[in-house]
């Protein structure tokens, strides 16, 4: 008798630190998940993670769109022995107009808007950041998208200026705030099938929907570079 009750008070010790790492286990589990993609990752780190919400025109009709980017890095330590950085997945916002076309945009924004999502004098997080404002006169990769011709069976693709005054495509608004939710990408709703495209680029791949979709998985389709009827200088 005098030797059970020790016993019985070592398993329920045992029984409280296994509860208790256990429990330690599932909150890492749960954070890891919660946190933005990359925040434990020992190679690679981000610098900005946004939600942007854009205004395309087209002809008579607007189209509304959103995505999450997450601009990626590789973190200092390994930077050299990876300086291609950390892949960001989809990198394209997708329009998709009443005629089936779909528009693609790239969701990376210029260096000034990525300063202003964070105030760093008053250490605030600044909302409703105005992109086409900010970043018009120095757009990263110039600001050229690429227009599809059909969401469900693409054959043609094509370069368009969307901030070109006079096109007939035109992006009206586009804002964005920093957020802590997963990097997002609206193709995979509005048009799956553009990514199981493979687009002719020849050996301009930088300048194609190649660039902001990444690597079909299955290649269902192939779509091939026609003249551009949208592109203004």
């Amino acid at each position: 008798m005098e030797t059970s009750i020790p016993r019985a008070f070592a398993s329920a010790n045992l029984i409280k630190r296994l509860g208790g790492g256990l429990t330690i286990l599932f909150l890492g589990v749960m954070a890891y998940w919660a946190l933005p993609p990359n925040t434990l990752n020992p190679f690679c780190t981000y610098r900005a993670q946004y939600r942007l919400e854009a205004t395309l025109q087209v002809d008579d009709e607007l189209i509304n769109a959103t995505a999450v980017r997450q601009l990626s890095q590789s973190r200092r330590w390994v930077s050299v022995i990876n300086s291609g950085g950390c892949g960001s997945g989809v990198e394209a916002m997708g329009f998709k107009s009443k005629d089936n076309r779909v528009f693609l945009i790239d969701t990376y924004v210029c260096g000034k808007a990525e300063d202003l999502f964070f105030d760093k004098k008053d250490y605030t997080v600044i909302n409703n950041v105005d992109i086409i404002k900010n970043c018009s006169n120095n757009w990263p990769n110039k600001s050229i998208g690429f227009i599809v011709d059909n969401s469900d069976n693409p054959t043609t693709w094509q370069p368009f200026n969307f901030l070109a005054s006079d096109s007939r495509v035109k992006l009206i608004s586009m804002s964005a705030e920093s957020t802590w939710r997963h990097p997002l990408s609206n193709i995979h709703v509005i048009s799956p099938n553009l990514l199981k495209t493979e687009f002719a680029v020849g050996q301009d791949w930088w300048n194609s929907p190649a660039r902001l979709l990444g690597r079909p998985t299955p290649v269902r389709f192939r779509a091939r570079k026609i003249s551009p009827t949208y592109l203004r200088s």
